[in-house]
């Protein structure tokens, strides 16, 4: 009833879950010694992949974004590109932003496939992979 249609909670709760997610890595960054390392850490584990409600809103929302109103998918496109930019910062350089676009893009895929899985063994394969790879790589 506080809100005027379903649109309009969808959009609210998506821009609430798109902050609350920007605030919780911000907290993980800025805390570190290792930022770039620290967000990988934290955004390929298990305890994000087992924890999807207190995880990342893009990863939460990806496959269903699409059908959302305009105001979910600039919310949702927003998200993304803040991400990006907090990328470029950490990793620095002047290949930083398609460095960015695949750091983004695998640490997005690995959560995805990760929680897709019923065997634990490949998810945790898939998240370990993942962070070693992204770390070996510069990424990280």
């Amino acid at each position: 009833k506080h809100f005027g249609s379903r649109d309009d909670l969808v959009a609210e709760a998506a821009d609430r879950a798109f902050a609350d997610g920007e605030r919780t890595a911000q907290e993980i960054t800025n805390a570190a010694e290792d930022p770039l390392a620290a967000f990988v850490d934290w955004y390929v584990s298990t305890q994000h992949r087992d924890n999807p409600a207190a995880g990342c809103a893009v990863v939460a929302l990806g496959a269903d974004v699409r059908r959302g109103d305009d105001r979910v998918r600039a919310a949702y496109g927003r998200q993304v590109e803040r991400y990006l930019e907090n990328l470029e910062q950490l990793l620095g350089g002047d290949d930083a932003r398609p460095r960015a676009t695949v750091a983004l893009s695998t640490l997005v895929g690995s959560i995805v496939l990760a929680r897709a899985l019923d065997d634990e063994a490949l998810s945790d394969e898939i998240l370990r992979d993942v962070r070693e790879a992204l770390k070996a790589s510069g990424a990280a």
